[in-house]
């Protein structure tokens, strides 16, 4: 009896040993970084550049210092015949870092390749980190920024070449953080740090709606769970919209100021047009909950077992566990509540937002889906955070790989006729010699090889036969010399006069 007794006295002492240990306090961030090394970056660091079907980075040495020289001007040089203003300078930050790769004769290739790594590790440990600091519970907080990261948000921008959007991601839990500080304590060097960073973030342009929208959120869900009250809530929260724009604004008064005194580039954005309007019925009620969907690409959703769609359902449904308990006494789950429910709002009203001036900013609420993600996210670690079963921490993480299964089993990056729309990424690795393989084809014809200025398709192969599923043209967007006509739903609307 005492033996037995000394043995379990022994053994309990050991496992808190092991559990008190440094080493073993850091196996979750361990464990995230492994599985994004492994399922994320490896895929992404194959040889060639990743082209995404509506925006590409630099491949040769000459493109990138094509995309650093944009930012010493405000004209580009692109449109035929002559070239023309450009209408927004928001990525200027990132064309000078290409300058300073360029300097080191470092590749456009590695360029991109360095910067997604960079940014998707900062989605991964960022995130972790301000669920961590929210829950105080490492597991929670590990499922978190596993749901967070492994979304069809990511990986559907990604294919596109939206990689400013990642960016907006990995920044967003560092602004929540910052937000909820300043509401608490209204340091002025909290408001220019947020400032600062959404300056950065700015490189997708939505971001500076997306911060405000998140700014008036987490006042709503301070005044709510009562943690202010309503009087210095609607102060702070004034003065924090003000600076936050005012920072931005200095940031990127340089270019700002002449696209503000451009009247074409004010008519150009003065409303969202048609076509924009017409993307924010590409989602279904259905989409919106699970957080599905992309502006025409899904490649995700393609990619899902059919089998498993139930498990397409679990956050919601751990949001509705939060839903349940009292939620109006904790203000992060009122904020992720609210988050989630901004993107139905805006989708409702649509019609209304597409007549305000400056609307084309917003261009498609797909986009805003970012914002709900997050709030899945922070469900999730709220949830999972007052789960002390590790029966029911083991359903949970079983439950969500499931739900992420299409980048576990790599499905994501393997592409099959069945499916019908190309899933996989699309790499190239000497894109001038790969076109002229595809034209020499057809060598028996007459080939007229036009400056698209935007997409390269072709009917002939299914895989690039869809909307967004072509490759951008590397060498009209970082030409030196005029390469195309650029028409696009921002584009100013046409003055024809008849004579």
């Amino acid at each position: 009896m005492n033996f037995s007794s000394s043995y379990f006295s022994n053994s309990d002492d050991l496992l808190n040993k092991i559990r008190n240990n440094p080493l073993f306090k850091q196996w979750h961030l361990a464990f995230l970084l492994a599985i994004i090394s492994y399922y994320l970056l490896s895929p992404v660091w194959q040889s060639g550049i990743l082209v995404g079907g509506d925006w590409i980075f630099p491949y040769t040495q000459e493109q990138l210092y094509e995309f650093y020289n944009n930012s010493k001007t405000y004209w580009h040089f692109r449109e035929l015949p002559t070239g023309s203003p450009l209408p927004h300078h928001n990525i200027y930050p990132f064309e000078l870092l290409a300058g300073i790769f360029y300097f080191f004769d470092i590749s456009g290739i590695a360029f991109q390749k360095i910067l997604i790594s960079i940014v998707t590790i900062g989605v991964g440990l960022i995130s972790f980190y301000a669920f961590n600091k929210i829950t105080k519970n490492s597991f929670a907080s590990l499922l978190a920024a596993i749901a967070y990261l492994f979304s069809p948000i990511y990986f559907d921008y990604l294919s596109m070449g939206w990689i400013f959007v990642l960016l907006f991601m990995a920044l967003l839990p560092l602004i929540v953080l910052l937000v909820d500080s300043y509401f608490n304590n209204a340091q002025s060097k909290t408001l220019i740090a947020i400032g600062l960073i959404t300056s950065i973030a700015f490189a997708q342009s939505q971001a500076i709606v997306w911060v405000p929208l998140v700014v008036i959120t987490f006042a709503i869900s301070h005044w709510v769970s009562g943690t202010v009250s309503i009087g210095k809530v609607l102060s702070k929260l004034l003065i924090l919209l003000i600076g936050i724009m005012s920072i931005v604004f200095i940031v990127h008064m340089f270019w700002i100021i002449p696209a503000m005194s451009g009247a074409s580039a004010y008519e150009g954005a003065k409303s969202i047009s048609v076509y924009d309007f017409s993307r924010f019925n590409v989602l279904n009620a259905l989409n919106l909950i699970r957080d599905w969907g992309g502006v025409y690409n899904k490649q995700f959703e393609i990619a899902f077992n059919s089998d498993l769609l139930l498990f397409s359902f679990f956050s919601p449904i751990v949001l509705g566990l939060l839903f349940i308990r009292n939620v109006r006494s904790n203000r992060y789950a009122v904020f992720a509540l609210l988050l989630v429910i901004l993107p139905f709002a805006l989708f409702l009203a649509g019609a209304m937002i597409a007549e305000l001036p400056f609307a084309n900013i917003i261009r498609d609420f797909n986009r805003f889906m970012v914002l709900s993600n997050f709030g899945y996210a922070l469900a999730i670690a709220l949830v999972f955070a007052k789960i002390n079963s590790i029966g029911f921490r083991l359903l949970g993480l079983i439950c969500l790989l499931i739900s992420v299964h299409p980048f576990l089993d790599q499905s994501l990056y393997q592409w099959n006729e069945s499916q019908g729309i190309n899933t996989a990424p699309r790499f190239l690795n000497n894109p001038d010699n790969e076109i002229e393989k595809r034209i020499d084809q057809y060598s028996g014809s007459r080939n007229l090889l036009m400056p698209t200025g935007a997409h390269i398709g072709t009917l002939n192969d299914r895989r690039f036969k869809n909307p967004y599923a072509e490759l951008a043209d590397l060498d009209a967007s970082f030409s030196p010399n005029a390469t195309g006509i650029y028409v696009s739903d921002k584009s100013p609307p046409p003055h024809i006069k008849f004579r």
